[in-house]
């Protein structure tokens, strides 16, 4: 049976991130950590007299272990915010030596909590973050951390100095207050005013603001190591094998052979007293699922406690969950953000933006394209539809509503329809099963993108279109074809952090050079006049009135193809705790909390509680 994910089993899920449109201003302490072992075992109370109650002994399965090693499977590429090849797993590695200013609570997936920041508050207006740092934060090189290195990095963020691509903390810079072009300065977006206290300034209110500081992708890194960069005047990632990973957070960074693996080991001096409680995270470079799955199998690998959106399948984990039992647990998470077919405008048979044809045949392609099809074959049914927007913002449009727009039906009959016309289409254009329309699809050379590329390019032989499926030689990235643009069209998921649609804007629609990943290059000035014009409404019937604009405008023009998400299972054995499953997949994802019991292999409530198996939705065969 086909499981769709609507609106009404997400908002469980999306209602509890509602917290972060709120920014708790004043202490903003975390929670007290779990208290620590007894240093001798607890014995059994004496029998009492049969009139008193015999005393429950001790739970002592949320108490933390100290010691042991995590170890995971994921690509182990970039250990900078800046990359152009990052992915979630990538900056769930990078949280580990680094920290945030503020972040969502390890604990709730919900509540904002300092990080660097001691504390914060809201003034001028509600258009300044007056940031107050904690006066212990000493880095892995013994140096201790003041405003200046924590505000410059700010400042870097939001300055791009060297058009630094930090595609998903666009956030940061889009409303904020003019920066000086050579660091924190008074007046300006940034602005140190004290030795541990600095400023944030934006143009106006955003509501949003907090919830895009807090963002998993929001990372602080090291000030000598970026001023380092800025000086030398051309953008580059910060280098691990040069030492150049230096930060405040929970582990260090012992090794780093890129494309290999990396190993972090604890620091004895993190500013969170007490904590991290394990001594190692050793990260080895595998992108097969294939091999992921088997070192689970072969207790290599303790599974996915951060792993990319889109695998595995329940399929891939099922024999994992017979061979481990209840020693495996199966959370799974929204997957917020976007999965889509990007078109090159630049060239045909897509291309120029504005000619006749290339609209025509862009038309086709979107309302040909069976995207319920797609969540069948590749998601198992477990996936939900994107559009131009999280259908979850329904002030702007409601599911029902963006599901009637043009090749986002689900209803077979209207589907059927949709095809009939874009086949109709192409066929005016004098396209046919002996003279079929040729393009090319750049693909990765794994994953469900490789697979739904292949899905697409049969699928699209009904309405004569031939795509001839590009994979980059010898395992390269499709990040420098997509730059290039050498491609008709290339497949793209990017999981956000931010809970709002202009994180969709900053990341998909904006020109490729303000750091998005339009990689098209599709431009509307129109559109661009909307989008600023949003951004300071903080009412949504009037923000959502804007917005209805701006969807028109893009089904218009069709920069994209909006494709399917799956809700993502992380995997993993039991015996890992204080790993709290994410509401959001693109979540905070430090492992500073996370203790082994490798003698207690059940699950602790926490768990047990969230393991799929254990919903009733989904049985194993």
């Amino acid at each position: 049976m086909r499981y769709r994910t609507h609106l009404s089993r997400l908002m469980g899920v999306v209602l509890a991130m509602g917290l972060l449109w709120s920014l708790a201003c004043g202490s903003s302490e975390e929670a007290a950590p779990a208290e620590k072992p007894a240093a001798t075992p607890t014995k059994a109370a004496a029998p009492a007299a049969a009139s008193t109650p015999t005393p429950k002994p001790k739970d002592t399965s949320k108490d933390p272990v100290y010691g042991g090693t995590v170890r995971i499977t994921d690509t182990v590429r970039s250990m900078d915010i800046g990359t152009v090849a990052g992915n979630p797993g990538e900056y769930n590695q990078m949280e580990q030596y680094m920290s945030q200013l503020i972040r969502v609570s390890l604990v709730d997936r919900v509540t904002i909590e300092g990080d660097l920041a001691e504390s914060w508050t809201l003034e001028e207006g509600g258009t300044a973050y007056k940031f107050k740092l904690r006066d212990n934060l000493i880095d892995h090189s013994g140096r201790q951390w003041t405003a200046d290195d924590v505000a410059y990095s700010v400042w870097k963020i939001m300055a791009r100095p060297l058009k630094d691509p930090l595609r998903r903390i666009m956030c940061w810079s889009q409303g904020a207050a003019d920066t000086d072009p050579n660091g924190p300065a008074a007046g300006t977006a940034v602005e140190v005013t004290g030795p541990l206290e600095f400023v944030v300034r934006t143009k106006s209110p955003i509501s949003w603001y907090p919830a895009c500081m807090a963002q998993h992708f929001s990372l602080i890194g090291n000030a000598d190591v970026m001023k380092k960069i800025v000086a030398e005047g051309k953008f580059r990632e910060a280098s691990p094998e040069d030492g150049e990973t230096i930060g405040t957070g929970p582990f260090y960074v012992k090794e780093y052979i890129r494309g290999n693996r990396v190993t972090f080991e604890k620091f004895d001096q993190f500013f969170r007293e007490g904590l991290p409680y394990i001594d190692r995270v050793e990260i080895t470079h595998v992108t097969e699922l294939a091999s992921k799955v088997a070192a689970v199998a072969a207790g290599r690998s303790e599974g996915w406690i951060y792993g990319p959106c889109c695998e595995p399948n329940l399929s891939d984990i099922a024999p994992l969950k017979k061979q481990y039992k209840e020693e495996f647990v199966v959370p799974q998470s929204f997957a917020f953000g976007t999965a889509s077919f990007i078109v090159n405008m630049q060239r045909a048979p897509f291309g120029p933006q504005d000619d006749p044809t290339a609209r025509k045949i862009r038309k086709a392609v979107q309302l040909f394209i069976d995207r319920t099809l797609e969540n069948d074959l590749i998601y198992e049914g477990l996936g939900f539809q994107i559009y131009f927007y999280y259908c979850g913002f329904d002030w702007i449009l409601t599911c029902d509503e963006w599901m009637a727009k043009p090749g986002h039906a689900e209803d077979p009959a209207k589907k059927d329809a949709e095809r009939a016309e874009a086949k109709a289409i192409m066929e005016g254009l004098g396209y046919s099963a002996s003279n079929m329309l040729s393009l090319e699809l750049l693909s990765g050379e794994t994953g469900s993108g490789r697979r739904t590329s292949e899905l697409l390019a049969e699928d699209l032989k009904a309405m004569h279109i031939a795509a001839k499926l590009r994979i980059p030689p010898g395992g390269e990235s499709v990040y420098d074809d997509q730059f290039a643009g050498r491609f008709d069209l290339v497949y793209d998921v990017s999981g956000y952090g931010l809970f709002d649609p202009v994180i969709f804007d900053q990341n998909k629609y904006m020109p490729l050079e303000s750091g998005s990943e339009n990689y098209g290059r599709w431009e509307n000035a129109e559109w661009m006049k909307l989008y600023e014009q949003q951004l300071a409404i903080s009412d949504q019937k009037e923000r959502g009135a804007v917005y209805k604009k701006m969807v028109d405008i893009l089904f218009e023009d069709l920069p994209i193809f909006p494709m399917n998400r799956m809700r993502p299972p992380h995997p993993y054995m039991a015996y890992v705790r204080g790993w709290y499953p994410k509401k959001l997949h693109a979540s905070t994802a430090s492992l500073e909390a996370v203790w082994l019991t490798p003698n207690d292999r059940k699950p602790w409530p926490v768990q047990a509680k969230t393991d799929i198996y254990d919903t009733g939705l989904f049985q194993l065969k």
